[in-house]
C-alpha cells in the first residue's frame, strides 16, 4: 500500500493521493472504509516524512533579504535527505491549487528543478489567501487528510517565521503525537523573547540549516 500510495504521488502533477481521496473519491462512505483499510494495514513501526513549506522555507523568496532572490538555502537539501532516504518531501504550502491543477504542476516543475527529488504537493485555495489564520487553517486541513492517508510515516515540519508557520507548527502537534519536531527558519529575526515562547509549545526556531541539523540531532531525528 505504501508504495502504490508514494507512485500515485509520484506523478508531479495534481493527481496525487490526497486529490484522489478527497476530490476524486466524493462518497463519504466509501473514502471512509478506504481509509480504514489503510490504517488496518498500516505497519507498527513509523518511518518520519519531512513536511516543508516552500517560500522562505526551502528557497528565499518572500520576507528573506539575506540571500538573493531564489537561493536555495544552503543545507537545506542534504538536511531533508538524510531525514528522508526516500527522497521524498510533502510540500504543505499555501499556493493555491485551480481546477486544471496547473499551478500545482508548475510548482512541482519548481520544486524538481531546485533539486527536490520526489515532491508533493499539498495546494491551498483562493479562497484561504486573504489572511494568516486563514492560510493556517488550509494548511492544518491538508495535513489532517495527508496524515490519514498516511499512518506509516510521523512528520517533521519545517517553516519560516514570516507567514504563520511557527503557529501551524504547533496546532499540528496539538492535534496528534506523529509530529515529532517543528522547525521554523527565522527570517525576520525574532527576539529571543519569542523564540522562548514557541520553543514552550514544542516550535525551535534556527537560523542556518546547520543549527536545523544540530536541533534535529538533539530531538534524535538524527544520529
Amino acid at each position: 500500500l505504501t508504495e502504490l500510495k508514494d507512485r500515485l504521488d509520484d506523478g508531479a502533477d495534481h493527481h496525487d493521493v490526497q486529490h484522489l481521496m478527497h476530490c476524486d473519491i466524493d462518497d463519504d462512505e466509501t473514502r471512509d472504509a478506504i481509509l480504514a483499510h489503510i490504517r488496518e494495514q498500516a505497519p507498527r513501526e513509523r518511518r518520519l516524512r519531512v513536511l516543508s513549506d516552500i517560500d522562505d522555507t526551502l528557497y528565499a523568496n518572500w520576507k528573506d533579504t539575506r540571500f538573493p532572490a531564489k537561493t536555495v538555502y544552503p543545507g537545506v537539501l542534504a538536511l531533508y535527505s538524510e531525514l528522508d532516504r526516500e527522497g521524498r518531501v510533502a510540500f504543505v504550502t499555501a499556493r493555491p491549487k485551480d481546477r486544471a491543477g496547473m499551478i500545482e504542476k508548475v510548482t512541482h516543475a519548481t520544486l524538481r528543478a531546485l533539486g527536490v527529488r520526489k515532491p508533493i504537493v499539498l495546494s491551498g485555495s483562493f479562497l484561504n489567501l486573504h489572511s494568516d489564520s486563514s492560510i493556517v487553517e488550509q494548511k492544518l486541513a491538508n495535513f489532517r487528510q495527508y496524515e490519514a492517508i498516511f499512518p506509516e510515516y510521523d512528520f517533521a515540519f519545517f517553516g519560516d517565521s514570516g507567514q504563520g508557520d511557527a503557529d501551524f507548527g504547533a496546532r499540528m502537534r496539538d492535534c496528534t503525537d506523529r509530529v515529532r519536531s517543528v522547525f521554523i527558519h527565522d527570517v525576520v529575526a525574532s527576539p529571543p523573547a519569542v523564540r522562548s515562547g514557541w520553543f514552550g509549545r514544542g516550535v525551535c526556531f534556527f537560523d542556518t540549516y546547520i543549527g536545523a541539523a544540530h536541533e534535529a540531532r538533539a530531538t534524535g531525528l538524527l544520529d
